[in-house]
């Protein structure tokens, strides 16, 4: 674990003082933490009475459109010019729920990144080398709940409203599987609390979360389940692969798949579950795993990714067929 120490932690509190604009940008393909952690954290920032701009690299799911003040989050692809306008004329940049640069793609290779301090909140293992101010602890629920470790540090919990609390709140439910998963410990149920006591209504979120799904997307998933979900017992593993010509037939929208690579992993033996998706030239995989099975190095070694122990992600460029060829190669090997 890294965190800031004495020195870092004024300096911070100068730079946040004094700063004009800060910049919160969270990685490409945003969850519930990445969305929950930067607006929590704009929350905070805001009622500390600092000027803030969140920055996405894409779009994200209609699930979580309810969020205070998403309307005022800026999307890069779609709006590039405002939001290298909002980074050229930041004081600070804050990278949230990402560990390395090419997580924001084109945004993290702009020559005003190399100018400005930057302050890294993630849980992820093996961050790369680009933040001067770094919170990393891969033993966290959640950056959500790096955010509220980060506004005690500071002094801020006092900012944490209920604006703040409920967009922190969704990223504790999403990352720990609604506090089901291994990663969810007393200090998160802690922290939880906190939330609530905060004025979060658990019982809506947990609604706009998991209810609310478009007919579309229930029948891309009972598609999913019923013709493409296979299980190899050899290799205790599951794997949904699904084409881009699958996805436009249920006039998949970005987000629609969230979570469904868990179905995978419930199958009774499987100790390894895999989501394949078609996305222009290239195959975006989800990996998931239980029972001492390192998702995040099957996925370096394989499949350019990487991730947390137990959940991680990867992309392959070969068509579908090549890549459950290579998959099923690549298991048999790592197996050995």
């Amino acid at each position: 674990m890294t965190i800031l120490n004495n020195k870092q932690t004024e300096l911070l509190h100068n730079i946040i003082d004094e700063a004009g604009l800060i910049f919160i940008v969270a990685h490409k393909n945003p969850d519930g933490d990445a969305l929950g952690s930067t607006l929590g954290l704009y929350h905070i920032l805001r009622n500390k009475g600092k000027k803030v701009k969140v920055i996405l690299p894409n779009a994200f799911a209609a699930t979580f459109e309810w969020m205070p003040e998403v309307d005022n989050i800026i999307i890069y692809e779609k709006q590039k010019n405002k939001a290298i306008d909002a980074l050229e004329k930041a004081d600070l940049v804050c990278c949230l729920d990402f560990n390395s640069l090419s997580r924001i793609e084109e945004l993290g290779e702009h020559p005003a990144m190399n100018k400005k301090p930057i302050l890294m909140l993630d849980h992820h293992p093996q961050p790369d080398d680009f933040a001067e101010y770094r919170w990393s602890d891969v033993n966290a629920s959640s950056t959500c709940e790096i955010v509220y470790n980060f506004a005690e540090h500071m002094g801020y919990l006092d900012f944490i409203d209920k604006n703040a609390a409920s967009c922190l709140y969704t990223g504790l439910v999403t990352d720990t599987g609604s506090f089901r998963f291994s990663a969810t410990t007393s200090r998160t149920l802690h922290i939880g609390a906190f939330f609530m006591e905060k004025g979060v209504d658990h019982v809506s979120i947990q609604e706009y979360i998991f209810s609310g799904n478009k007919l579309s997307k229930l029948q891309l998933w009972g598609f999913a389940l019923y013709q493409k979900l296979n299980f190899i017992e050899k290799f205790a593993t599951a794997y949904i692969s699904i084409s881009k010509e699958e996805l436009a037939k249920f006039n998949f929208e970005e987000g629609d798949l969230e979570g469904l690579v868990n179905y995978a992993l419930s199958v009774k033996g499987a100790k390894l579950g895999i989501l394949m998706t078609e996305k222009h030239d290239k195959i975006r995989m989800s990996f998931r795993s239980k029972n001492g099975f390192s998702a995040n190095d099957f996925a370096r070694k394989y499949f350019n990714g990487g991730g947390h122990e137990m959940a991680a992600g990867g992309t392959s460029f070969e068509s579908m067929d090549k890549t459950i060829e290579k998959l099923l190669t690549s298991l048999e090997e790592f197996q050995q």
